[in-house]
This record gives C-alpha cells, sequence and structure tokens, in this order.
C-alpha cells in the first residue's frame, strides 16, 4: 500500500512530465484571397489587373527584415482573381493592384482608389474577400 508521500510523489512527476511535453505547433492553414478589380468610375471590370501578395516578417529596428512575395498574377475578364496561399504566421501580409495602360507613346499606371475593406492587410488562414477601385481620372 503506496504511503501519503509516495502518492504525493507520483503525483508531482506525473505534473513535471506534463509541464516538460513540448507542444506541436498547429500545423498552417492556407489563406484564401479572392479579389474584384473595377473601374472606380464606370463600375466596370478591369481585365489584366497585376495583383500582388507580399508579406514582411522582422523590423527596422532589430536590422533583421525579410520581404517575400507570395503571389503575382492577373485577373481575369471579369476582374476576378483567386488564389490560395500559404503565408507564415509571423509575416504580415498586404496585397496591392493595378494596371499599366499605354497611351501614345508613353505608360500610365492606374493605382487603388479605394477598397473594400479599407485596409490592405490580410487576414491569416482565413477567407479575404476583397473589391478594389482603380481610379482612372488621376
Amino acid at each position: 500500500m503506496a504511503t501519503q508521500r509516495q502518492k504525493l510523489l507520483l503525483i508531482g512527476l506525473i505534473g513535471l512530465l506534463g509541464a516538460c511535453k513540448k507542444e506541436e505547433p498547429e500545423p498552417l492553414k492556407p489563406t484564401l484571397f479572392t479579389i474584384q478589380v473595377i473601374y472606380q468610375q464606370s463600375r466596370q471590370p478591369v481585365d489584366s489587373a497585376q495583383v500582388i501578395v507580399s508579406g514582411t516578417k522582422g523590423s527596422y529596428l532589430s536590422g533583421r527584415r525579410e520581404n517575400q512575395t507570395f503571389l503575382k498574377a492577373y485577373t481575369d475578364q471579369q476582374g476576378r482573381l483567386q488564389a490560395s496561399m500559404m503565408i507564415p504566421r509571423d509575416f504580415y501580409a498586404v496585397y496591392s493592384c493595378g494596371k499599366v495602360v499605354k497611351f501614345k507613346n508613353r505608360y500610365k499606371l492606374y493605382g487603388i482608389a479605394y477598397r473594400q475593406p479599407y485596409s490592405n492587410g490580410l487576414k491569416h488562414e482565413q477567407e479575404n474577400n476583397i473589391i478594389a477601385e482603380l481610379d482612372t481620372l488621376k
């Protein structure tokens, strides 16, 4: 028959083993990205708009900063693009989009004038549904 002291020792050892157990990180889930790019004035879709999703890890203060591009693609004829990316949790991910148009002998870049939701940051491991409007009057 175990004594009170032996029982306490056994409980302490079990607790110690449980505390030493290293938890496995949760597996990374894909970040879903859907964007609709339209012209702000006409509300028409922008075909072949370039969409870039990039991320930054680290900071300027630490001196260690890493940038990575996760997606570089173009919208279809309806101005839509859908993608799934694996973005590490320690990266701050953002998107940008625009369209380069040639006028006679020069090029003009139309960039985002308005976006919904307003922030260009992406939610990790979730679905991101975005509407971006390009301003053609600038």
